[in-house]
């Protein structure tokens, strides 16, 4: 009798092992968010929204454009918002590979419009993008890498 109360114990905590792994794996994946997250980033730029785009970007934000201007931290990444921004804007396809439970990488090509006058009119880019979850998915690392 005492075997087979240990033996039903053992099993009941084996399936309820398994039950919270499969429910914390669904919790865990970033993949739509982190999508999402981006989306929101993208939209933020084309409506020059500081406030959005600083609540995507992490406080300690380094970002990298094809510009050739160097690094950009989060506070010269909010000015660089008053610069003439993309009118079209194409993402595809996002990739997204969690790295852990709070840090994952997203890539994806990047075509770009710009008002008739900008230097560049037209721009494709492949973007790499480091995002670490906080108490919400934020922006820590942007590299862009102009594709001719």
């Amino acid at each position: 009798m005492l075997q087979r109360l240990v033996d039903l114990a053992a099993c009941a905590a084996i399936a309820l092992c398994v039950a919270m792994a499969a429910h914390g794996t669904r919790e865990a994946d970033p993949r739509a968010k982190i999508q999402e997250r981006i989306a929101l980033e993208w939209d933020a730029i084309g409506r020059k929204d500081r406030a959005a785009y600083a609540a995507v970007l992490a406080d300690d934000y380094t970002g990298i454009e094809v510009d050739g201007e160097g690094s950009r931290d989060k506070a010269a990444a909010l000015r660089r918002l008053e610069s003439p921004v993309p009118t079209d804007v194409k993402l595809i396809p996002i990739k997204v590979e969690p790295m852990g439970p709070t840090v994952a990488m997203a890539t994806y090509e990047l075509f770009l419009s710009f008002p008739a006058g900008s230097a560049v009119r037209h721009l494709r880019v492949l973007v790499t993008e480091v995002w670490r979850k906080d108490k919400e998915w934020q922006l820590v690392r942007y590299q862009e890498t102009r594709v001719r």
